[in-house]
């Protein structure tokens, strides 16, 4: 019998395993830099384009049918974690319909900014206002259901954010006025924070830091990593995560699809209106094909975010185009639309 071994020899691997009966270190001659000629490269690009037809397949065949069957609104993120090397590949990678570039803000958590931040923080909420732990309870009784929609964002069941996830919540009387929980977990122990205050009138009064604070001390009592990550644009949260106990932080390049093409150009054109420059060639063409597509039906909530934008920034003829194509749609189909 064969010993299992975690460590071999350079002599074992480039012998035995290399030469011999054993294919474990199958390495192919152009995968190794020393040996490369002009025909290894031309092997290596073709490696490269094989990479990308799979991974186009993988995600029309395999991923997106099972998004499908999770809901109309599912979607997924690519992350390009080595930039230089991936943009060039992108384009052949994600084509058209995958057009959504959204930048992420990851914040790197220090222990000792962190205990300096709560040592001066008011220990109290003021009169009238509890901390308390989110439970199937405090969901429940959520009025306004802001949190259990957030929760329901990250989770998609709330037996499972029971299960594996915690959060806290400032609650006035029976309202919840700001919350951070667990929006996603990894390896269970990376816990990321998802971090609002759902009333205007009460923000900037140290609520989410509250929550924030009971978060982060759970995590550091189970010796979890409190994880912080944010758009490029959520300013706030930076700010916020900066002043807690995060002090450095790095960019992450992202592209996020939704199967649903349709909202797609919607979600692409919403996220436009960040740039300093709008480019209103490509508005008009994204917002064109929102309707051409008879396939995908636009989801209502995604059609009032873009039309409110363009309202903001002035575009009334795009807003009422907007909401004149949609309007067309519900004559066409008289079917309830599932939110």
């Amino acid at each position: 019998m064969t010993e299992n071994k975690l460590i071999y020899s350079v002599k074992d691997i480039f012998t035995i395993y290399l030469d011999g009966e054993y294919k474990y270190y199958n390495i192919p001659e152009y995968q190794r830099g020393y040996k490369w000629n002009a025909i290894k490269i031309e092997q290596l690009l073709n490696d490269i384009d094989k990479f990308n037809i799979d991974f186009k397949k993988a995600i029309d065949e395999f991923i997106v049918p099972i998004l499908r069957l999770k809901g109309k609104d599912m979607g997924l993120l690519i992350s390009f974690f080595d930039e230089k090397y991936w943009e060039p590949l992108s384009d052949k990678v994600i084509e058209e319909k995958y057009l959504l570039r959204c930048g992420r803000w990851i914040a790197e958590f220090d222990e000792d900014h962190y205990l300096e931040f709560k040592r001066s923080f008011p220990k109290n909420l003021p009169e009238g206002y509890s901390l308390r732990r989110i439970d199937k309870e405090i969901l429940e009784a959520d009025e306004n259901k802001e949190l259990k929609n957030e929760v329901l964002d990250s989770w998609q069941v709330i037996e499972d954010y029971l299960r594996s996830g915690f959060g806290f919540c400032v609650l006035k009387n029976s309202k919840v006025i700001s919350s951070a929980f667990s929006c996603g977990v990894s390896d269970k122990l990376y816990y990321e924070i998802g971090i609002d205050t759902f009333d205007e009138q009460e923000r900037k009064k140290g609520f989410a830091a509250h929550c924030a604070i009971a978060y982060i001390d759970h995590c550091l009592e189970n010796k979890y990593i409190p994880h912080w990550a944010t758009d490029y644009d959520n300013l706030a949260s930076q700010k916020l995560a900066a002043k807690i106990g995060y002090p450095r932080s790095s960019n992450e390049n992202r592209f996020q699809f939704r199967i649903n093409r349709a909202d797609n150009y919607l979600i692409n054109t919403y996220y436009h209106f960040n740039n300093k420059e709008i480019d209103h060639d490509f508005i008009k063409l994204a917002l064109e094909k929102v309707f051409e597509i008879n396939d995908h039906k636009p989801t209502k909530r995604f059609i009032y975010s873009v039309a409110g934008k363009l309202a903001e920034k002035g575009l009334k003829d795009r807003e009422i185009f907007v909401l004149e194509e949609y309007l067309k749609l519900l004559k066409a189909d008289d079917k309830p639309e599932r939110e």
